[in-house]
């Protein structure tokens, strides 16, 4: 007599349930370990084609609220919860594209060579830019909440030339997170504009 019809039908049972179990179990970590989609911040920005001026105006460090240093993107909902996307995130640390996008916005802006900080060995410019964000966010419609002030510095003197706070509410031009990186890098050119209007000394 075969070995396994001398296992009671109770036990075949249950070793079938185990089974199954398993296999649910395994397809459910298969699914689970999709591989995120990973979202890039682009700029609109046009390159300049004459600087106004050879001397270098510096970009601070740029200061974003804590939800948004996080790499999964936030989404702000109607009831005022925020939410974090497992599944859509930054290529890489949020305040460096903000960072790279926003200097890129001023040198257009301006027409002078931006230096984002960290600054290179030696260079230490006399004109500094500070951003601080309180908001930055995705809307529940998928648009884009940008807030915060800005300092225009003269270090050299060590005074504040400009002092000012802005916030934009960009609507999204297209679905999704993508649409969300389009509102950003709307959002961040006009900043710059504001920024580049705000002081003589730029």
């Amino acid at each position: 007599m075969n070995k396994c019809n001398r296992i009671p039908a109770f036990a075949r049972r249950a070793l079938a349930a185990i089974t199954c179990i398993g296999a649910v179990a395994t397809l459910a970590a298969c699914s689970s370990s999709a591989e995120p989609n990973y979202y890039f911040l682009d700029t609109s920005a046009e390159p300049v084609s004459e600087y106004r001026s050879r001397e270098l105006v510096g970009l601070q460090e740029v200061v974003l609220p804590t939800y948004a240093l996080n790499e999964k993107l936030p989404t702000l909902l109607d009831n005022g919860a925020v939410t974090l996307d497992d599944d859509n995130r930054w290529t890489g640390a949020p305040e460096e594209a903000v960072a790279l996008n926003l200097a890129r916005q001023l040198e257009s802006a301006i027409a002078r060579r931006i230096t984002a900080s960290p600054y290179p060995i030696g260079v230490q410019p006399d004109i500094q830019i500070k951003v601080v964000f309180d908001r930055l966010i995705r809307a529940s419609d998928g648009g884009a909440e940008i807030g915060g002030q800005f300092h225009v510095i003269d270090d050299r003197r060590r005074s504040v030339l400009a002092t000012e706070r802005f916030r934009y509410d960009i609507p999204a031009t297209e679905s999704g997170y993508a649409g969300y990186m389009l509102a950003i890098d709307t959002g961040l050119e006009q900043l710059a504009q504001t920024i580049a209007a705000s002081s003589e000394a730029l």
